[in-house]
């Protein structure tokens, strides 16, 4: 899938009329190098075509996860929070005095999350909590049940209790998506067979499956107890090698898996 995808994004941007349509097709072509591991290139593509191509707001977002699984995510840290501040911007003059400053930040989910990954990457695990805290999107009930599994996870990981986050994960919206097999397992309301039963309940396309199980993999890793236990976790993830996921890249760096 994301071969097919990046040979169709260098054929646009091949192609493409306007410089809008070449920044569109390159966003894809990086995106679909990065999921397939090749994110040394990824960067390289990147690199040359910046001064070419008008600036995009996504364009930070987009260079913090080329560099995290290149170890390197702090380099794109500036920029990335300067994205982060301009949609802050944009935030308190659209909400007026419903704005509340390091509140939750419509809008701001992607690269929000983006920064949280950076700084879980580096062990930096209260500021990504920090990051976590002010992912929102009123569109998406499912990405709260994701934030609260990361939340569960970071807490594993050595992070500060944040009562914000604390009391969201009381009271979720409803059902939406699979994230909250994820988040059953990271918090210890199910075991990995009772979340992979529950999984292939779903009868998932198989990209789709992979993504989800990857997911589950890496929530499970975390919960682990016994070190032995996460190891062979983390190979059966390893083994699974799933392209794209970001629970792979997260567990690569986390736990050192070669």
């Amino acid at each position: 899938m994301h071969a097919s995808a990046l040979a169709q994004a260098s054929q646009q941007r091949a192609t493409a009329d306007s410089p809008d349509e070449r920044r569109q097709a390159l966003a894809l072509e990086v995106a679909a190098l990065n999921s397939l591991g090749r994110s040394a290139q990824a960067l390289n593509l990147l690199d040359e075509a910046q001064a070419d191509l008008p600036p995009n707001r996504r364009d930070a977002e987009l260079r913090t996860k080329v560099l995290l699984p290149l170890g390197r995510c702090d380099e794109a840290l500036p920029d990335l929070e300067a994205a982060i501040g301009a949609i802050d911007v944009a935030a308190a003059k659209l909400l007026g005095v419903a704005y509340r400053p390091g509140g939750l930040l419509p809008g701001g989910a992607e690269p929000l999350l983006a920064l949280a990954y950076c700084h879980a990457a580096n062990r930096r695990m209260d500021a990504a909590v920090a990051a976590l805290a002010r992912v929102f999107d009123p569109m998406d009930p499912s990405l709260m049940h994701y934030r609260a599994a990361w939340y569960a996870a970071l807490r594993k990981l050595g992070a500060a209790q944040h009562a914000g986050l604390d009391a969201d994960a009381l009271q979720l919206p409803a059902r939406a998506g699979l994230h909250d097999i994820g988040l059953s397992v990271v918090q210890g309301r199910a075991d990995l067979q009772q979340a992979l039963r529950e999984l292939q309940r779903h009868r998932l396309d198989p990209a789709s499956a992979q993504d989800a199980l990857a997911e589950l993999l890496f929530f499970a890793a975390v919960a682990a107890d016994a070190p032995q236990a996460r190891q062979d976790i983390l190979a059966r993830l390893d083994a699974l090698a799933p392209f794209g996921s970001t629970e792979w890249v997260m567990a690569r760096l986390l736990f050192a898996v070669r």
